[in-house]
């Protein structure tokens, strides 16, 4: 459990999340700062509440509680899937979000030992943040993964 919160780091994200999730309600904001903290200590309640909260419309911060509860879960495609999904889908999102999210995704897929699908979430991270060097390490490790 140390390793996925150590990739899937609370305190970066919260930090983006704060500032790239425009028009969240204060209580929506509060809401997320509590899933993401329960997706870590109690994945199966924090999945459930962020179901819920997706299908009442708590888009991006609801998802994004999902995608890490099934990390803590070992549900790591479906989460790689939702993280990908997540990235890819808003370009509302700041930049510097979108690419931790793809770099999350990277990270799922690496946990779920698909190098290839690691690869395209990595290059989808570096096409938003060219140069973040850990995201080059990121993609190296994803590479060796496929042994390329």
């Amino acid at each position: 459990m140390q390793r996925t919160a150590k990739l899937f780091g609370f305190s970066l994200i919260l930090l983006l999340a704060a500032a790239s999730v425009a028009g969240a309600a204060e209580s929506d904001s509060a809401r997320y700062r509590r899933c993401l903290a329960d997706s870590n200590a109690n994945p199966a309640a924090a999945l459930a509440d962020a179901e819920n909260w997706v299908k009442a419309g708590g888009s991006v911060p609801a998802e994004h509680c999902a995608s890490l509860a099934l990390v803590n879960l070992k549900r790591y495609v479906e989460a790689g899937v939702r993280l990908d999904k997540i990235a890819g889908g808003s370009a509302k999102l700041d930049a510097s979000f979108r690419a931790a999210l793809f770099n999350q995704a990277g990270n799922a897929w690496l946990l779920a030992g698909d190098g290839a699908r690691a690869v395209q979430s990595f290059s989808g991270a570096l096409a938003l943040s060219a140069g973040d060097a850990d995201l080059f390490a990121d993609l190296a490790r994803a590479q060796a993964m496929r042994r390329n």
